[in-house]
């Protein structure tokens, strides 16, 4: 080989050498792993000149043909060669620079693809732990890490809790408080000393690798979202700078895909939570829009229209739910409206509605108020009674005690020695005075008052005896019965007198209605019973109750007959009857169908047989009773049925005046055998006066019988089963008189 070839070909090897390293060393100066396009082009170009001077010289020193001219006229031709080669194939350049990127700098590339795999998969993913598990997925791979955890900052719960880990199983999905070692180092984002900064806090399977671990914190706007924690090489060497240097890039350019995979997590838990309590509500609620389409609906709304969740959405509401022209109206208002709806016949719809958002939508909260208002409505009817009642025993009150007088006069002079014209004027008197008795004992039952009194009751036998009290009745008016008893209904406890009156009212109701319509009908009566109740039902077959009227029927006063056809009280007195006895009574009826009227009694049973009452002739003579009364008639009646079975009578017009006449009797060594005080009186009524009495005179406190001219209300109940007294409801007659005396002075034996 020649010296000018040689000369040639070592300078043209050194300028393509020298290129090669200046394009080296520029790309080892970047951070990037990667070339620019004109950068990788000059880098393939040198590398294919460099060949081109090596096959040159390989040639030239092989051949020695090659060392004269036709040695600089072969390098000539090759530097034409390589000059036509850059022209006509410009992609060779970039296909050996390629080449050169991807075997020299391989661990830069390889950390450029991973970020940009991960910035492109990133978007994608809106759930927090498949993204976080694809990222570590990915760097654990490409940077042969051991394992490689990411831990969410929870603000709720002030925690620091690993949702994904590789390398590592479920041991590694760790829980931390904010006030752990570790929370605050990992927040911190800082490389401390475990020595110092955690001390026993590394869990087992994280292979003590804490130690060279690379922490990357990832906050939002300075707030904490959460961290990615990597451990060593699979080898178990420590990250290098440049691969920590990767690791913070990465966590940077993920910032944004990881904090809106948290917040999405956010919002679709409390999504969650928000459909959880929607659906537990027990109100239906549901959104509509102009159309009434549903657009929303909670499962409570489901059950009140009894309808498949499914088939609620994008119905119109009004299907679901039959309303009137207002309440559909009514959505296109302003503000909130609410209405009463009546649903399937017997329940009943609070609705409450509101517009929103321009009256674009409206908003509806659907209850079942069936129950509440059932209880408004007997408290309403309670209150009605109460105050009605007070009326009624006053009334009551004026009316017993010349009542008593009546009848126990009467009855005197039919025992005495009349012609048979004046006795049967005074059984008529007598008749009629306990006549208006019974209506007086009507109003004191309608008014709640009238002490019941329980005793065993056969209900069917009841049922059978008003029937046939008004088979006549029944039979003007072509009114045919169904009996459907059962045949073992069982005994229970009640005021037989005020249940054949209810009996009565209702059948003499149904009577009236079925008359007034069509003339003729069918009554149908059953009864029933439970373990705790007797339901009777009394049907008719008349024109029904309209809708607007069921809700006053047991109103007092209130009445659809005719002035002078009725009274208005029959209903009421008979819902008076069921609430004394702690019952339940309803109607049913639709118009043009009849109506049917329930009763629910509550079954009692009989503790045991009462005691036999003493009789009259029990009683001993010529015992000392003292009368504390303020009605002087009746002061006179009492007086002339005791004088002649010899007893002792000592008067007094009220309480202050009885007291002085105990005092004198017993000084006169005239102990009463028994103290006969009306409850109401002037100056000091009943009560006050056995108080009175038990204090001064002990011995007597069990020597009292009571009588009263009205009904037996809350306080004098209570006084009386404090007490245990007995007492004498009036109106009264001779018969009753000696009975209550009779057993009085009996329980002094």
């Amino acid at each position: 080989m020649g010296a000018a070839a040689v000369v040639a070909f070592t300078f043209t090897a050194l300028i393509w050498c020298g290129v090669l390293v200046l394009a080296t060393q520029a790309l080892l100066r970047r951070r990037e792993p990667s070339l620019e396009p004109n950068q990788r082009r000059n880098v393939g170009y040198a590398l294919f000149g460099l060949l081109v001077v090596l096959l040159y010289g390989a040639l030239a020193y092989a051949t020695p043909f090659l060392a004269g001219p036709l040695g600089v006229a072969l390098g000539l031709a090759g530097g034409l060669l390589y000059a036509g080669t850059v022209l006509i194939f410009p992609g060779l350049g970039d296909a050996l620079g390629l080449w050169v990127e991807r075997t020299g700098l391989r661990s830069q590339y390889k950390a450029q693809r991973l970020i940009e795999e991960v910035k492109e998969a990133a978007p994608g993913l809106l759930d927090l732990e498949p993204l976080a598990t694809m990222i570590l997925e990915r760097t654990v791979q490409t940077l042969e890490i051991r394992w490689g955890v990411f831990a969410l900052w929870d603000r709720t719960v002030q925690e620091l809790h690993v949702i994904a880990a590789q390398g590592l199983d479920e041991a590694g999905r760790a829980h931390w408080p904010a006030d752990h070692p570790l929370t605050r180092w990992l927040l911190a984002g800082q490389k401390e000393k475990r020595s110092e900064a955690l001390p026993d806090t590394q869990p087992a399977n994280y292979d003590g690798a804490l130690d060279t671990a690379c922490i990357v914190p990832i906050r939002l706007r300075e707030e904490p979202v959460g961290v990615f924690l990597y451990g060593p090489h699979t080898g178990g060497e420590p990250l290098s700078a440049t691969e920590r240097n990767l690791l913070n890039l990465l966590g940077r350019q993920t910032t944004a895909a990881v904090a809106n995979a948290s917040l999405f997590n956010q919002v679709a838990r409390a999504r969650r939570e928000w459909l959880q309590t929607f659906d537990a509500l027990s109100d239906g609620i549901f959104l509509h829009d102009r159309q009434g389409r549903i657009l929303r609906a909670n499962r409570a709304l489901a059950r009140l229209v009894d309808r498949p969740f499914d088939h609620i959405i994008s119905r119109p509401w009004f299907e679901l739910i039959p309303a009137g022209p207002e309440p559909r109206l009514a959505c296109y208002a302003k503000g909130a409206s609410e209405y009463d709806l009546g649903y399937e016949g017997n329940r009943t719809l609070h609705i409450t509605l509101s517009s929103l958002e321009g009256d674009e939508f409206c908003v509806h909260v659907v209850r079942d108020v069936t129950e509440e208002r059932a209880m408004q409505l007997q408290l309403a009817q309670a209150e009605k009674l109460a105050a009605i009642g007070q009326m009624l025993s006053g009334v009551a009150h004026e009316l017993n005690n010349p009542l008593t007088t009546i009848i126990g006069f009467s009855e005197l002079l039919q025992e005495s020695d009349v012609s048979a014209q004046t006795r049967t004027d005074l059984e008529r008197i007598c008749r009629q005075a306990k006549r208006c008795s019974r209506i007086v004992q009507s109003l004191l039952t309608f008014a709640r008052q009238s002490r019941i009194q329980m005793a065993e009751v056969d209900i069917n036998a009841l049922l059978e005896q008003t029937l046939e009290f008004m088979q006549p009745q029944l039979e003007s008016h072509h009114i045919t019965v169904e009996l459907d008893l059962a045949p073992d209904l069982p005994h229970t406890l009640a005021d037989s007198g005020q249940l054949q009156q209810l009996f009565l009212n209702l059948c003499t109701n149904a009577l009236q209605a079925m008359s007034g319509a069509h003339g003729q009908g069918a009554l149908q009566i059953s009864s029933r019973a439970t373990p705790a109740v007797i339901r009777v039902s009394v049907r008719d077959d008349g024109p029904g109750i309209p809708p607007e009227l069921r809700n006053r029927i047991f109103d007092p006063f209130f009445t659809t007959k005719g002035v002078g056809e009725g009274t208005g009280l029959g209903l009421s007195i008979c819902y008076g009857i069921v609430r004394e006895h702690g019952g339940k009574i309803w109607v049913e009826s639709e118009p043009g169908q009849g109506a049917t009227f329930y009763v629910e009694m509550p079954l009692r049973h009989a503790s045991a047989s009462p005691t036999p009452e003493p009789t009259v002739a029990a009683a001993k003579r010529g015992r000392c009773i003292l009368l504390v009364e303020d009605e002087e008639p009746i002061v006179a009646l009492m007086t002339r049925v005791l004088e002649p079975a010899g007893h002792r009578i000592l008067t007094a017009s009220d309480g202050e005046q009885g007291l002085l006449a105990i005092a004198d009797a017993i000084a006169r060594g005239h102990m009463p055998d028994l103290i006969v005080a009306d409850l109401k009186m002037p100056h000091l009524d009943g009560p006050g006066f056995y108080d009175r009495v038990r204090q001064a005179f002990p011995q007597l406190a069990h020597r009292f019988l009571f009588i009263t001219g009205d009904a037996v209300g809350v306080e004098s109940q209570s006084f009386l089963a404090a007490t245990g007294l007995p007492h004498l409801g009036k109106p009264f007659g001779v018969q009753e008189i000696g009975q209550a005396i009779a057993r009085a002075l009996a329980k002094q034996d």
